[in-house]
């Protein structure tokens, strides 16, 4: 797993001797069980997750109703909105299966930007991708049915129905679970 994050950074052009050494060493390898939580409120996050096996969700509760964020599987980023600030969070992050991780905590990724020029270069990488993928979000559940919904969620997370409850994919989806049915009954037949 190490290997696919340095080849990642390395594509991008912001990995030197110094920021691969310190960035290796810095990483921690966390295998954990399913249903084991990863992040809950009000804890402030200190860790980012490097998925190298397994599944994760997010979701926060309003009025004891859940709502799922994100979805995480390997080769992904498990990361709160909270990390950068420090402040505490509303989410819960979950796995839903066995999952194996690298961790990188907010102590020792601050260390690296504040020490190792690289690092800042990951960082200016870093936060526009994160940016983009919840703009992507906001624009698919703003413009996109939710039939189309359910079939670029499929396409961007092949095993999610092995992985996560039916409720968990239509809150995602922003619709209830009785027009998850009918939507898949349509697709099905």
């Amino acid at each position: 797993m190490k290997e696919t994050i340095i080849d990642f950074l390395r594509q991008r052009k912001v990995m030197s001797e110094e920021f691969e050494r310190v960035f290796t060493e810095a990483l921690l390898p966390v295998s954990l069980p399913a249903d084991a939580v990863l992040l809950h409120p009000p804890q402030v996050p200190d860790h980012i997750y490097f998925m190298s096996k397994g599944f994760a969700m997010s979701y926060t509760y309003q009025e004891h109703r859940r709502f799922v964020g994100n979805f995480y599987q390997p080769g992904q980023v498990i990361l709160s909105n909270n990390f950068f600030d420090q402040t505490h969070t509303d989410t819960t992050i979950v796995l839903t299966e066995p999952s194996e991780m690298l961790a990188l905590s907010f102590t020792r990724f601050h260390s690296m930007v504040d020490n190792v020029p690289d690092a800042n270069q990951y960082y200016r990488l870093m936060v526009p991708l994160i940016l983009k993928d919840m703009q992507t979000r906001i624009n698919d559940l703003q413009k996109l049915t939710a039939q189309q919904r359910l079939v670029k969620l499929w396409r961007l997370y092949p095993t999610i129905e092995r992985s996560v409850s039916q409720d968990a994919i239509a809150s995602y989806l922003g619709i209830t679970p009785q027009s998850l049915s009918r939507i898949k009954r349509k697709l099905q037949s």
